[in-house]
């Protein structure tokens, strides 16, 4: 019994990264959304030029719910890492050879479209993929957030650091799958979860190949850049979903999806050595 509750608080400390990561993000958009609201109470009893000002501001963000999530990657950096001297980010952000850019970027857009369709075939729904619209005035933040600030505190806090902790009590293959579970539920959505397991997994095993975490941050942006290009283009497109949801169009993706992200992974751990993926099955 108290062999278990140790381990319990040993994973619970573990994971605390992942938590107060969480609190942050609920605390910014709380915040954010408490600001709209009550800058409609005020504007609901009557209306001056400060009021049209804010209007118009307040319009903008909350059509870009991004901002607060930018806010809460930067605000996590500041209290997780930055005054951290047991994280060495000089150590995890070293240099990449100019060809293994291209290679990483194929091998995160594969990753994202091979999860697309495994978690199509476990729900058995794949017409929820594209929720809701995305406008062209929302690309450029939203291409801002994906892109740099999201993959980059979220590669920090899941394999910098709930990772490498996990790596030092547990096997690495527990630390591998365990840091990849809590990757998925941290995006508390059953479709999101699912997917962000299998780039959690790749994710774990780019960053062994490479010992760079710079690595794993490219293939998680350039999944996020092609699932947020992927949803533009269904929806201002119907033809183009309907080609990509149908039966054909995802067996078509999944081949090429699932044989590129092997072949990719393959060609990687040849270029740089099995060392690290040796030891994720020892």
């Amino acid at each position: 019994m108290e062999r278990q509750l140790k381990n319990i608080k040993t994973l619970a400390l573990i994971l605390s990264p992942a938590i107060i990561y969480v609190i942050i993000q609920f605390v910014s958009q709380y915040l954010f959304f408490v600001g709209i609201n009550i800058y409609e109470t005020f504007n609901n009893s009557g209306g001056n030029k400060f009021l049209e000002i804010a209007k118009r501001s307040i319009s903008i963000l909350n059509r870009n719910i991004m901002i607060p999530t930018i806010i809460a990657a930067i605000i996590t950096y500041l209290v997780l890492v930055r005054k951290n001297k047991s994280i060495s980010l000089k150590k995890m952000l070293k240099k990449l050879n100019h060809k293994d850019y291209l290679l990483l970027i194929i091998i995160g857009m594969a990753t994202i479209l091979t999860g697309n369709i495994f978690t199509d075939l476990i729900t058995g729904n794949n017409q929820q993929i594209v929720e809701t619209s995305m406008s062209m005035s929302r690309i450029p933040l939203e291409l801002i957030g994906t892109a740099t600030f999201i993959p980059a505190i979220e590669e920090i806090v899941f394999r910098g650091l709930i990772y490498e902790n996990m790596k030092k009590k547990f096997k690495i293959q527990y630390a591998l799958f365990g840091s990849a579970v809590a990757f998925g539920i941290f995006h508390f959505d059953l479709r999101q979860c699912l997917n962000a397991m299998v780039l959690g997994i790749v994710s774990v095993v780019i960053y062994e190949t490479f010992g760079n975490l710079k690595a794993s941050i490219i293939v998680h942006s350039s999944a996020n850049v092609t699932s947020l290009i992927l949803n533009y283009i269904c929806s201002v497109n119907g033809s183009v979903k309907e080609l990509i949801f149908s039966d054909l169009g995802q067996i078509i993706i999944m081949g090429a999806s699932t044989m590129t992200l092997v072949l990719l992974i393959a060609r990687t751990v040849k270029i740089k050595g099995v060392t690290g993926i040796i030891k994720l099955f020892n």
